[in-house]
């Protein structure tokens, strides 16, 4: 599968099935990305901080974890809603921007792994603001 070559419906659809896979355990997000053409599966958590990177030979998919009730970090994170300043100088979200930078250093060097692949972020809830970011 070469995601870029998929209508926009398609792509939409199968990203939002990848943000549903970002709440699966390893062995389940593992068989899930099998089933969808990305044998290639890491799994981030740091500190509460959770993403996949899903990759085949075209493509790669961060797909981040979203808020899951009972996870204090996570409630935390939505909470913190104070502006911080982003790499690129604009202000976001305080709360959001400390989650990503909790993964961002280990997804960065899988990413480095992938040359000449098409990066795509994905997410819901906090993951959503997260895969932007990350973007």
């Amino acid at each position: 599968m070469i995601i870029s070559e998929l209508s926009e419906l398609q792509r939409r659809t199968l990203f939002a099935k990848f943000a549903k896979i970002a709440y699966k355990n390893k062995d389940e997000a593992f068989q899930s990305g099998k089933f969808w053409g990305f044998g290639k599966v890491n799994f981030f958590d740091v500190e509460g901080a959770q993403a996949y990177l899903f990759s085949n030979d075209t493509d790669v998919i961060i797909t981040c974890r979203g808020t899951q009730p009972g996870e204090m970090n996570d409630i935390f994170a939505d909470l913190e809603v104070f502006k911080s300043d982003s790499v690129t100088g604009t202000k976001i979200h305080q709360g959001f921007k400390e989650e990503v930078d909790k993964i961002y250093n280990e997804v960065e060097d899988k990413v480095e792994l992938q040359p000449g692949k098409k990066i795509w972020a994905c997410g819901h809830s906090l993951g959503g603001a997260m895969a932007t970011i990350l973007a």
